[in-house]
């Protein structure tokens, strides 16, 4: 279990995949000072480069073992010891990290229809947040 301090909910792993809603587990959600509008950022983070840029619709990319797809990002500092979430269109997942890179499994819903969804890191350390810029993943 992963409790996530932007909105205050608890996630439970289920098979490795994790993932919540935007609308209920929106980092700028009424009771986050740090997420308003007039918040002071803690400096920006900028996505660098990221893997897959794109996949066809219902079939997995960069597939790991179990058979779940995975999306990794390389971001321009070092995020070890923060809690990492990777927006995915309208979904959060939990990110893992590895210094400069996040990785996250990909739920099916989320790659199930052709589109452009806009992918972003948002990261929480004891400094406070930082949002990345926007990078787009094509479902073809």
């Amino acid at each position: 279990m992963i409790r996530l301090p932007a909105c205050g909910l608890v996630l439970v792993m289920a098979g490795g995949l994790q993932a919540c809603c935007f609308r209920s587990c929106d980092p700028g959600a009424a009771g986050d000072s740090m997420a308003t509008a007039d918040a002071v950022p803690v400096g920006a983070l900028e996505i660098t480069d990221w893997g897959p840029r794109q996949a066809r619709a219902g079939v997995a990319f960069n597939v790991q073992p179990g058979g779940h797809a995975a999306l990794w990002i390389r971001v321009d500092r070092p995020l070890d010891g923060e809690s990492v979430l990777v927006r995915f269109g309208d979904a959060y997942l939990e990110g893992e990290v590895a210094g400069v890179l996040v990785t996250a499994m990909v739920p099916p819903e989320s790659y199930a229809r052709p589109g452009s969804y806009d992918v972003r890191v948002v990261a929480r350390g004891r400094d406070g947040r930082r949002d990345s810029n926007k990078v787009v993943f094509t479902v073809r």
